[in-house]
C-alpha cells in the first residue's frame, strides 16, 4: 500500500497540473470579439466622414453609434419612455475609456484582410485596428534546440528527458515569452542536475555552486513578473517535473539491492569556469532572441495595435456556450461594479417593452426574473346572465422559451447593431473596459 501511494500521488498530481494547462491553454483568437475587429479613430474624424472611406474600400454593415435605435418596436405601443435610456446604455461600446477616440466595429469577411490593406494603404490620419491574436509556433524552435542541445551532450538523457518533458509541453500549450524563457532556463538547471546526480555529496555541491543557484534564483523569480496564468503555470509545471524526478529516483533506489557508488565526486565532475560561462551565454542568448522575437512590434504576437487604449472587451463568467435562462440569471448575478451594457439588458429591455402595455402606469414593471407572469384581464358581456364576466389571461411569461426566443430574434436581424455583435459571440457574457496590450 505504501508503494501504491508512494507512485500513485506524484502521478496525480502530475496529470492534474498537466490537464490544467491544457485545459487553460492559450487558444487562437482571431479578435477580441468574435467576428469582428476593433478600429479606433479620433472622434473629431467625424462618423459620416469615416464610414464614407469605409465603404469607399469595401468594408460594409459596420457596427457604429448611429445605427443604435430600439430593436423591434411593439406594435401595440410602438413608443415607450425608457427607449432612449436603453439606448443611451450601450453608447460606452463606441468610445473608449478616456473618450477620446471612437470605436467601429467591422465584421469580418473573406476578403477583410485586403479590403483593409487597401484602406490603410492611403493615409488614414492616425487609425488605429486592432490586430489579430495568432500563436505562432514556429517560435518554439528556440526552445526546441535549446532542449535537444543539452539532451546530446546529457549522460543520464532519460533524466534529463522526463524533467525538461514538461515544460515543452508547457510552451507547446502556451507560448508565451515568460514560459518559453522559463524551458531554457530549467534546461540549464536540468543539465546541472543529471550531470552531478548520485555522485558523493552532489547535493551539498549544487547547492554551493554559484552558477547553479544563479540560475534557480532567476528562474524563480522570472514568474513573478508575468500575469497571474503565466505564475500558475511555470510553478505547476515545475511541480510536474519535481513529480517526474521523484519517481525517478524512487525507481532508482528499488531498481537494485546492491548500490554503486560513483568513484567519482561531484567537485572533481565539475564544469570549468569556461564550460560555465558557455551555459550562461546559451542561456543568456537564448532570452534575448526570445525577447527580439516577442517584442519586435507587428511580428510575433499582435494582441492588439490599440496602444493599450482601454476599450469595451467581453469578460467571460462561465464556460455554457447558450442563451439559456440559467445562463441569463448566472449574467445578471456575476455582473461587477463598472460592467457596461450586455445581452442581458437586451433581453431585460424586450421584456420591460412587451409587458408594458399590460401594466397599469401607476406601478413598476414586474421584474425580469424566471418565473414572473403578467396577467390581462378579460371584460365579456354575459348575455344569458346579463353581467358582465371577467376572465383573466397569461400573456407573458419569463421563462426559458422567452428568453431564447427574443435572443434568437436577433439571429434573423439584418441591423449592424451592438445586440448583433454580442449575439454573434454565442453566449451571455459581461463586458468591462480593459486595456489592449500593443
Amino acid at each position: 500500500m505504501k508503494k501504491f501511494f508512494t507512485v500513485f500521488v506524484p502521478l496525480f498530481i502530475a496529470a492534474l497540473c498537466l490537464f490544467c494547462i491544457y485545459a487553460f491553454r492559450l487558444k487562437n483568437e482571431t479578435s477580441i470579439w468574435k467576428n469582428y475587429r476593433v478600429l479606433c479613430v479620433n472622434k473629431d474624424a467625424g462618423e459620416k466622414n469615416v464610414l464614407t472611406r469605409l465603404e469607399s474600400a469595401g468594408i460594409y454593415d459596420t457596427v457604429t453609434l448611429s445605427n443604435q435605435n430600439p430593436l423591434g418596436e411593439s406594435e401595440i405601443c410602438p413608443v415607450v419612455p425608457f427607449s432612449q435610456e436603453y439606448v443611451q446604455a450601450f453608447s460606452p461600446f463606441f468610445f473608449d475609456e478616456s473618450g477620446k477616440y471612437q470605436l467601429y466595429y467591422l465584421p469580418v469577411t473573406v476578403d477583410l484582410n485586403k479590403k483593409l490593406e487597401k484602406l490603410f494603404s492611403s493615409d488614414t490620419g492616425g487609425w488605429k485596428l486592432e490586430n489579430v491574436t495568432t500563436l505562432s509556433y514556429w517560435i518554439l524552435l528556440v526552445p526546441a534546440v535549446i532542449a535537444v542541445f543539452f539532451f546530446i551532450l546529457s549522460r543520464k538523457k532519460f533524466l534529463f528527458f522526463i524533467m525538461q518533458l514538461p515544460f515543452l509541453y508547457l510552451c507547446f500549450f502556451s507560448p508565451q515569452f515568460f514560459e518559453i524563457a522559463a524551458v531554457v532556463l530549467f534546461a540549464l538547471i536540468a543539465f546541472y542536475i543529471q550531470h552531478f546526480f548520485k555522485k558523493p555529496d552532489w547535493i551539498r555541491f549544487l547547492l554551493t555552486d554559484p552558477v547553479f543557484l544563479l540560475l534557480c534564483v532567476i528562474f524563480l523569480i522570472l514568474p513573478f513578473f508575468s500575469g497571474i496564468k503565466s505564475f500558475l503555470f511555470i510553478y505547476g509545471t515545475l511541480l510536474v517535473s519535481a513529480c517526474f524526478f521523484f519517481l525517478y529516483y524512487y525507481s532508482y533506489q528499488k531498481s537494485s539491492v546492491i548500490k554503486y557508488i560513483y568513484i567519482t565526486s561531484a567537485k572533481t565532475a565539475a564544469f570549468s569556469l569556461r564550460q560555465k560561462s558557455e551555459f550562461l551565454f546559451i542561456g543568456l542568448c537564448s532570452v534575448l532572441i526570445l525577447s527580439g522575437f516577442f517584442f519586435m512590434k507587428g511580428k510575433i504576437f499582435s494582441s492588439g495595435g490599440l496602444d493599450d487604449l482601454s476599450i469595451p472587451c467581453p469578460k467571460e463568467y462561465n464556460g455554457v456556450v447558450d442563451f439559456s435562462i440559467d445562463s441569463y440569471e448566472t449574467l445578471v448575478a456575476s455582473r461587477s461594479e463598472g460592467c457596461l451594457a450586455d445581452l442581458g439588458d437586451y433581453v431585460a429591455y424586450k421584456w420591460k417593452k412587451d409587458v408594458y402595455p399590460f401594466v397599469s402606469m401607476n406601478k413598476e414593471a414586474p421584474p425580469a426574473k424566471k418565473g414572473t407572469s403578467v396577467l390581462y384581464r378579460h371584460y365579456r358581456e354575459n348575455t344569458e346572465e346579463k353581467r358582465i364576466k371577467v376572465s383573466e389571461e397569461t400573456v407573458f411569461t419569463f421563462n426559458n422559451d422567452y428568453v431564447t426566443t427574443k435572443v434568437s430574434e436577433l439571429d434573423q436581424s439584418k441591423e449592424a447593431t451592438v445586440e448583433k455583435l454580442l449575439f454573434e459571440q454565442k453566449k451571455f457574457m459581461a463586458v468591462c473596459y480593459t486595456a489592449v496590450r500593443k
